[in-house]
């Protein structure tokens, strides 16, 4: 994941004369040939982290583009407020990348996320995999918006596909199509997500594999079009409620169909249930996927949103 993130960000610093990276050298020694190549265009955070986001605001302030790198949980949390004040109240885009310093468990970074949930104007990404960091980024410095793009070490994994479409902004990428259940992952959830679906095609059920990568707007079309497409909907997440996509995606299940759904989000600390037409409950703090995998076929059957499967046999 960081080598793609590191040779995306060369190729932008190459085409764009008035891009400059911020990131810690310390943590990131990856990114010294960056440092080295475009020495007037980058600042080692690890000797300026105090003077960082003025440094930032003053190149916003004359129209140029940044792009801070930083390593989660540690800077967003500690420079919250002057990200808002001096930061997020300018007018030019300005782009933020978080990065883990090493390697790391689902979940760690709630606090990143909800935090950048609450900034206005700020669009949330969380890539899944290289291909999407590929297919993203420059997507995100044209867009002339402001970003957070969260960046993990889990899902580095290869994902077997059936598309060979690019990840796009605000739409959700189908890695593989199935007819009855959608399993959406968001970043690590990616993993979670794929895990459900092959237990569901272990007892003969059609799952399809999906990433939420843009969590901040929602694309509202693309989500009636799953919403329209499947009897049930497990959402895999990194953070819980109240600001969980989960949650909100819940809400907009409820709002947007008549029809009986089964909805379900798995987080990793939270054993709250968020459902749609359909209300699903037991505690998912281990998310043994094979576990909650069979529970839910058991509901879906129970509830004749699906049929039973001859390659069923209630465990």
């Amino acid at each position: 994941m960081k080598s793609t993130l590191f040779s995306e960000l060369y190729d932008l610093l190459h085409k764009n004369n008035s891009l400059f990276i911020f990131a810690d050298l310390k943590k990131n020694p990856d990114f010294k040939k960056i440092a080295d190549d475009f020495q007037d265009r980058f600042t080692d955070i690890n000797k300026n982290e105090s003077s960082t986001l003025s440094i930032c605001a003053s190149l916003l302030a004359q129209k140029k583009s940044v792009i801070l790198c930083v390593n989660i949980p540690n800077f967003i949390v500690r420079w919250y407020e002057q990200l808002v004040t001096e930061i997020f109240n300018k007018t030019h885009p300005f782009i933020i990348i978080g990065i883990p310093f090493e390697e790391t468990k689902w979940g760690s970074f709630r606090p990143e996320i909800a935090l950048n949930y609450t900034i206005p104007n700020l669009n949330i990404v969380v890539p899944a995999t290289r291909q999407e960091i590929g297919s993203l980024l420059s997507q995100v410095f044209m867009s002339k918006k402001s970003f957070y793009v969260h960046i993990d070490t889990l899902t580095s994994y290869p994902i077997e596909t059936e598309t060979k479409d690019a990840a796009q902004l605000s739409m959700p990428l189908v890695y593989s199509k199935g007819s009855q259940v959608a399993c959406i992952g968001i970043g690590n959830g990616l993993s979670k997500a794929l895990q459900a679906k092959l237990y569901l095609e272990s007892y003969g059920y059609s799952g399809s594999l999906i990433s939420m990568h843009t969590v901040k707007p929602f694309n509202t079309e693309a989500l009636l079009k799953i919403l329209h497409s499947y009897s049930a909907i497990f959402v895999f997440e990194e953070l819980d409620s109240p600001l969980g996509v989960g949650k909100l995606l819940g809400s907009f299940v409820a709002e947007n169909t008549s029809r009986t759904i089964l909805f379900r989000t798995f987080s990793p600390h939270s054993n709250e249930q968020h459902s749609g037409s359909l209300h699903s409950g037991y505690p998912d703090k281990t998310l043994n996927m094979r576990t909650c995998t069979l529970e839910i076929i058991e509901l879906m059957i129970h509830f004749n949103i699906i049929p039973t499967h001859p390659s069923w046999h209630g465990k």
